[in-house]
């Protein structure tokens, strides 16, 4: 939820999730959260974990303001698209979503 160059490292916000058939009843910090249907500006960046700092500087520093889009009322996310205990960093796929203003 939060930028890592303006919040410090131990007040950043985060949340992580994962895509199931069933639904899970709430239990603690556990909940349900639905993404809704939206429009996003998405890039698919291969490589470690570690290297997503750049897909998000491009997306808000770079992108955004000269799109014509607004960012969107709903958090960015991350969609993990292969597994990392099978593959070494170099090959990780993640898709990076950034929420807009207007309709899917």
């Amino acid at each position: 939820f939060d930028d890592p160059e303006s919040v410090p490292e131990s007040e950043l916000r985060a949340e992580a999730g994962l895509v199931t058939e069933a639904a899970i009843p709430a239990h603690g910090k556990i909940r349900e959260v639905k993404i809704p249907s939206i429009l996003c500006a998405s890039i698919l960046h291969k490589g470690p974990y570690a290297e997503l700092e750049r897909v998000y500087r491009h997306l808000f520093r770079d992108w955004l303001p000269t799109s014509g889009y607004e960012a969107g009322d709903f958090p960015c996310f991350e969609e993990y698209l292969n597994d990392p205990r099978e593959l070494p960093p170099t090959e990780w796929l993640t898709r990076v979503n950034l929420p807009l203003k207007g309709d899917a």
